[in-house]
C-alpha cells in the first residue's frame, strides 16, 4: 500500500502501524449461516408418519399406473358405455316382482317340508315328560294330578240295569272347599237321587241347608285315600268320631239300590249297618266292593277337577296333608 511520504518519525510509526492493521486485518464477525436446531421444527413422529404416508402414497399411485396400464393395454373387460335407458317400474311391477319371489320362497319352503325329519322324537319326549311331570309333582306347594287321561263325567249310570231314576225329581247341593292356604274357595256340587232314597237325600239337604243348628258348614274331609276315596261330614267331633242325623243319632239303611259305578259316587259312611248319621264319602274311582254295605245317595254333577285337587291332598294313611274344609254349603233351588 503506497501513500504520501511522511516526513516526521512520530507520524510515520503511526501509519505504518494503520497499515500494518489494514494489511493483517481479521474479522470481528463471521458471514456463516446461523445454527439451525432441526430437532426444535421436526418432531420425529410426525416425520416418520410423513414418510409412511408418502410411501402409500407412492404404493398406491404405482398400483393405479398398473391397473391403468392393463386397462390401456388390454381395453377394459367391462363395458363402460351408457346402458339404455329404461322405463321406471310402475307399482304394480314392483309387487307382482314381489309376489313371484315370495311365491318361490314359499314353494321351496314346502318342498323341504315335505322331507323334514324330527330331531326330537315320541320316545324321548315322553321320558322327558315324565321327568318334568315328577318334578313338579315334587316341588309343587299343592300338588295336582298329572294323569294323561282327564278323566271326565262318564257315561256311566248309578242305576244297575232295569232301574229308571226321574232326573226331574232331584237335588243339586253344593259345597265351597276351602284347600290348605289357596286363597279361593272350590265348588262342588252333588246331584241327589231323591226320588230312590228320599230319606237319606232329606237328611243330607236338610244338613246343607242347616237344621236346628246343625249342618255341614265348618265340618272337613278328615280322611282323603288317594285312588279310593274321601270320608267327611262328622259335624259332632270334626275327627271321624262323631256324627247326627235330622232322625236323631244314627237311622236305618234305605235301600242299596245305586251301585259306587264310578268317580263322584256320595254315599252315607257308615261303620256298619243301619248307622247312618251325617258322615258321608266320596269315591275316586268305581268301588264295586262297597255295594250292598253304603247306601248312594248321587254323584257329582260339576267340580270333578276339584275332586281331583282333593285327591291330591291325600295320603295312604289316609290323613289329609292340607286341611279341607266345607266354608258353605246349600242346595240350588
Amino acid at each position: 500500500m503506497s501513500g504520501p511520504p511522511i516526513r516526521h518519525g512520530t507520524a510515520l510509526r503511526v501509519y505504518n502501524k494503520h497499515l500494518k492493521n489494514v494489511q493483517e486485518a481479521t474479522a470481528k464477525t463471521d458471514n456463516k449461516a446461523p445454527h439451525l436446531p432441526v430437532g426444535v421444527y421436526i418432531k420425529d413422529a410426525a416425520f416418520f408418519s410423513d414418510m409412511s404416508r408418502l410411501r402409500n402414497l407412492e404404493f398406491d399411485n404405482r398400483k393405479l399406473l398398473i391397473a391403468i396400464n392393463i386397462l390401456y393395454r388390454t381395453k377394459g373387460r367391462v363395458d363402460c358405455q351408457l346402458e339404455k335407458y329404461e322405463r321406471k317400474r310402475t307399482k304394480y311391477v314392483v309387487e307382482q316382482a314381489d309376489l313371484q319371489k315370495k311365491r318361490k320362497r314359499i314353494e321351496t319352503f314346502l318342498k323341504d317340508l315335505q322331507y323334514v325329519v324330527s330331531g326330537y322324537n315320541k320316545k324321548d319326549m315322553d321320558k322327558d315328560w315324565k321327568r318334568l311331570s315328577r318334578a313338579m309333582k315334587f316341588s309343587a306347594k299343592y300338588p295336582e294330578f298329572y294323569d294323561k287321561s282327564r278323566r271326565q263325567l262318564d257315561t256311566w249310570s248309578l242305576c244297575p240295569p232295569g232301574v229308571f231314576s226321574d232326573s226331574t225329581k232331584h237335588q243339586v247341593c253344593f259345597f265351597d272347599l276351602k284347600i290348605g292356604g289357596l286363597p279361593t274357595t272350590y265348588r262342588l256340587e252333588i246331584e241327589l237321587y231323591s226320588d230312590i232314597v228320599p230319606a237319606t237325600a232329606a237328611n243330607f239337604t236338610s244338613l246343607c241347608e242347616g237344621f236346628s243348628g246343625l249342618s255341614y258348614r265348618g265340618s272337613i274331609l278328615h280322611r282323603i285315600v288317594p285312588g279310593l276315596l274321601c270320608i267327611g261330614g262328622d259335624i259332632v267331633n270334626f275327627s271321624g268320631s262323631g256324627g247326627v242325623s235330622i232322625y236323631g243319632p244314627n237311622f236305618p239303611d234305605e235301600n242299596f239300590t245305586l251301585c259306587h259305578n264310578g268317580p263322584g259316587v256320595v254315599a252315607m259312611y257308615t261303620a256298619g249297618p243301619d248307622r247312618n248319621n251325617s258322615q258321608f264319602l266320596i269315591t275316586f274311582k268305581r268301588l264295586s266292593s262297597l255295594n250292598g254295605k253304603h247306601v248312594v245317595i248321587g254323584r257329582v254333577q260339576n267340580g270333578l277337577k276339584v275332586l281331583q285337587l282333593i285327591e291330591s291332598c291325600g295320603t295312604m294313611s289316609g290323613k289329609p296333608l292340607h286341611i279341607v274344609r266345607v266354608e258353605a254349603c246349600g242346595v240350588n233351588r
